[in-house]
């Protein structure tokens, strides 16, 4: 993590009318932009690079960078503000002018603007000092995925995003509030062999398996392992028992795309498809 990450700033923007140019046109238009204005009564002015890093800096001080890319025609991401809050932001291109909603994740919506602004070019090496950090953590990112959510007899999909730094993760359901995990400790080699029982439990009964999920399928059918893991709690907990929720990295991508594994405690005895851990792949934006 930068030694100043205090956000991590993308844009889910629309970008032209279809047909009128690449993604990677439209990628090679914005890198070198300079971009200012408000967002959520915040000021600020960023740097589009090459590479899909970003560059910004707040009217409060605070500087850092950040990861942007065009999929399907737009360019996506999400704000983890110094206080913890996130926000996705959606917005419409037109000129040198982006103007759309800024959506606080579990919260209010807002309108922003920003307008194109090459003067900052000159002065842009004093705004933004380019400081050495630490590398990102492993996990430091933002993923979401799609699950079903069982009401009566209806199985609704709904959005699950996780942001990750070093010391916090973030993890939003549906239109929930994000629930914050500030003690991000390694998992201890014990429960790592427990989470890689419970792949291999379901493994063993892949066909009852992926017909409850079938989003398990490439993992179940690969030999993908679990690497690392880390333990997510809360420091203000009275007691956690590690291992409760845990993320992991596993040692090759069955999705073809680079994924996380999510894994949540079973609190039941084993069933006839999954033990100890319910695994939920969520995918890096």
């Amino acid at each position: 993590m930068h030694v100043f990450l205090p956000l991590v700033v993308i844009f889910a923007i629309c970008l032209g009318a279809p047909g009128s140019s690449s993604a990677a046109g439209i990628g090679d238009e914005l890198a070198g932009t300079f971009w200012t204005g408000t967002i959520q009564g915040r000021g600020f002015q960023g740097k589009l690079l090459n590479g899909n890093r970003l560059e910004y800096r707040t009217d409060k001080g605070a500087s850092g960078d950040g990861k942007w890319e065009i999929n399907n025609r737009q360019f996506e991401g999400f704000i983890a503000w110094p206080d913890g809050e996130g926000t996705l932001l959606r917005a419409e291109v037109s000129g040198a002018r982006m103007t759309g909603t800024a959506e606080q994740i579990g919260g209010p919506k807002s309108q922003f603007t920003l307008d194109a602004d090459p003067g900052l070019r000159a002065k842009w090496e004093i705004l933004v000092p380019q400081v050495p950090g630490a590398p990102p953590g492993p996990f430091d990112g933002t993923y979401d995925a799609e699950f079903p959510e069982k009401v009566g007899q209806r199985a609704p999909f709904v959005k699950w995003m996780l942001s990750c730094r070093a010391d916090l993760c973030r993890l939003s359901i549906a239109d929930e509030p994000a629930e914050k995990f500030d003690r991000i400790d390694p998992l201890r080699e014990s429960h790592i062999a427990e989470a890689r029982r419970a792949v291999q439990y379901a493994r063993e009964r892949k066909a009852a398996a992926t017909q409850e999920r079938p989003e398990l399928a490439p993992l179940l059918d690969s030999q993908a392992e679990l690497e690392s893991c880390v333990n997510l709690s809360k420091r203000a907990a009275r007691s956690s028992e590690p291992g409760l929720l845990i993320l992991c990295k596993l040692s090759r991508d069955p999705w073809k795309k680079p994924a996380v594994l999510l894994m949540g405690t079973i609190l039941a005895n084993c069933g006839p498809a999954f033990c100890r851990y319910s695994m939920f792949p969520m995918f890096r934006r």
